[in-house]
């Protein structure tokens, strides 16, 4: 059950941490689970407040999945104080559902950004600025012995303009400075040398 994806449908409209979240829309999905727009019922309709909630079926204890689902909470947790990684506000856990409260970036994620907006288009300047966001993200997470291995456009959000990015998604990170397993991440942003690894 905790390979399967939550279904989307069960979940828009639902409310959880108390009913002080609502789940509005997708936004995306992957391996690990569905992530929602979700609105705080508690802010003020002058300054409405969006989070946005991955969901994951609980695993249950004792299991490879649920390793995996608490080192993604202990690793995320321990360097979201970085102003270029996605803040995790606070993990609801409510029946079969594990929910992860993280920030709402509402640029949506690099990929999407890329193929929908030009503003990256000929401006050194930017691509510069949020590299440089990017690298600071990465340095912080390596001194806290995090290593997020699946570093990709899928996995970098954006705010409205594109002006600042932050790296999300710590659901293969470790905390291993030395590994013999090559097959984590994602094939296509892979380093060569991590290929040819896998290939021999």
């Amino acid at each position: 059950m905790v390979n399967a994806l939550p279904r989307v449908d069960r979940l828009i409209g639902r409310t959880i941490d108390n009913g002080r979240l609502c789940l509005i829309q997708p936004l995306g999905q992957g391996s690990g689970g569905v992530v929602f727009r979700a609105g705080d019922t508690t802010s003020s309709i002058l300054a409405p407040r969006d989070y946005a909630v991955k969901c994951m079926f609980k695993a249950e204890k004792g299991t490879r999945q649920y390793q995996f689902q608490r080192r993604e909470i202990q690793y995320h947790s321990s360097v979201s104080s970085h102003r270029n990684v996605i803040t995790l506000h606070r993990v609801v856990e409510e029946g079969d559902y594990l929910f992860l409260v993280l920030d709402y970036c509402p640029g949506g994620d690099m990929f999407k950004f890329l193929r929908e907006r030009p503003v990256f288009r000929r401006n050194d300047d930017l691509v510069k600025k949020v590299f440089v966001q990017l690298v600071d993200a990465v340095e912080a997470c390596h001194d806290r012995g995090v290593f997020h291995r699946d570093i990709k456009p899928e996995n970098i959000m954006c705010n409205a303009d594109g002006t600042s990015v932050s790296l999300g998604d710590f659901g293969l990170a470790t905390e291993h400075r030395w590994s013999k397993n090559f097959g984590a991440g994602t094939a296509s942003f892979m380093s060569p040398g991590k290929l040819q690894s896998i290939i021999r």
